[in-house]
């Protein structure tokens, strides 16, 4: 078995596919060595939309799309391994995020929930799979999430620069790496997540390509203006959030008659750029530039207003090497590994954990313990 080959598969709340990664770790800094991206159907889509909020029959529909998931996850593998001539052997193990269909960390007893069946995937391969990553953060205390500064940091610092790492998903969530503090990381509000279901609705396309659309709209300054009153925004770190918490119902999308539908892309464009700014003024006040992952990345739009309000000069991760599509996947392949070799990873200055903690639920290969 070749022990340097991680696989990381992640499906985030954009719901769009699952993003699966093989990571090289022969050299001290994990490499990318290859990727596969395996679109969600329509149906596979409603369905994770379906759950992000509450509604009827809900444990039902969590445990058909729960077998759902592992078995896209598993063609997801098959087809990367395919793809570069590799056999499951080859691979060391497997780290599995899952789907999160609901994250509740201010609840009277928080909880966070990603599903996709890993016992599926470890027995159908015959390959060590890692999930649950958040819940033993969580336990602690901590928010549980967002767990990419943890590799951000190790990916993207630099000792002749104090930079933030947007990670612009559905949601948003920056790190912050200084060259002489703990890395610290939250979740700063919507991402993609609003403008994605807008031009969902009005012109049947998955995304604003480009922030195209959004650029033939005008800010409603006075939409966004009470948008930016919502708690969240004035919460201190640590905290994170999701799309059951962001929706459509609290912006008031429903009845919004007055305003064309590109104002409202541009706005909420704008309300992503404004909110991860803000939060990068408040909290990372040294900071000398912002490098973009996530599908965020692509949105030139969004690129602009950021660095515009922020006064920071803005750019993909692509520059420092790294794919803004791939950080993710890279980045729980890392957790795998970590988990398997007993790290504890240190949390607390991110989600305000009470300590560093193992990450992670091992599912060894082919179920047997």
């Amino acid at each position: 078995m070749s022990s340097h080959l991680y696989i990381g598969i992640m499906s985030g709340t954009s719901a769009d596919g699952i993003d699966a990664a093989i990571a090289d770790f022969s050299q001290n800094t994990p490499t990318l060595h290859s990727t596969h991206f395996e679109a969600f159907s329509s149906e596979t889509h409603q369905a994770i939309c379906q759950l992000f909020t509450p509604g009827d029959n809900e444990i039902d529909q969590m445990g058909a799309l729960d077998t759902q998931l592992g078995q896209l996850y598993l063609r997801a593998v098959e087809n990367l391994l395919q793809k570069n001539n590799l056999q499951a052997s080859d691979i060391k193990a497997i780290g599995l995020h899952g789907q999160t269909i609901r994250h509740r960390p201010n609840f009277p007893s928080p909880f966070t929930l990603q599903i996709g069946n890993p016992y599926f995937l470890s027995q159908e391969l015959g390959v060590t799979v890692v999930s649950d990553f958040r819940r033993a953060d969580m336990t602690l205390g901590g928010q549980g999430a967002p767990l990419a500064p943890l590799f951000h940091q190790a990916l993207f610092a630099s000792k002749d620069a104090n930079r933030v790492i947007a990670n612009i998903g559905g949601i948003s969530n920056i790190s912050y790496l200084t060259q002489t503090e703990k890395v610290i990381g939250f979740d700063t509000g919507p991402g993609n997540g609003f403008m994605d279901d807008w031009i969902k609705q009005h012109r049947q396309q998955p995304f604003d390509d480009g922030g195209n659309w959004a650029r033939t709209g005008k800010v409603q300054t006075t939409l966004l203006q009470q948008w930016l009153q919502d708690p969240f925004f004035l919460q201190t770190p640590p905290k994170s959030t999701g799309k059951e918490y962001f929706t459509f119902e609290k912006l008031g999308l429903s009845n919004l008659p007055q305003h064309t539908p590109e104002d409202i892309q541009r706005t909420l464009c704008e309300l992503t750029a404004t909110s991860l700014a803000n939060a990068i003024q408040a909290f990372c006040k040294e900071a000398e530039e912002i490098w973009v992952c996530g599908g965020g990345a692509h949105n030139q739009l969004l690129m602009e207003r950021i660095a515009s309000i922020s006064g920071l000069a803005t750019q993909s991760t692509t520059d420092l090497g790294i794919d803004p599509n791939w950080v993710e996947a890279l980045g729980f392949a890392s957790l795998a590994k970590a988990c398997i070799e007993g790290t504890h990873c240190d949390t607390p200055s991110i989600t305000g954990a009470r300590s560093p903690s193992i990450l992670g639920a091992i599912h060894p290969a082919g179920g047997s313990y």
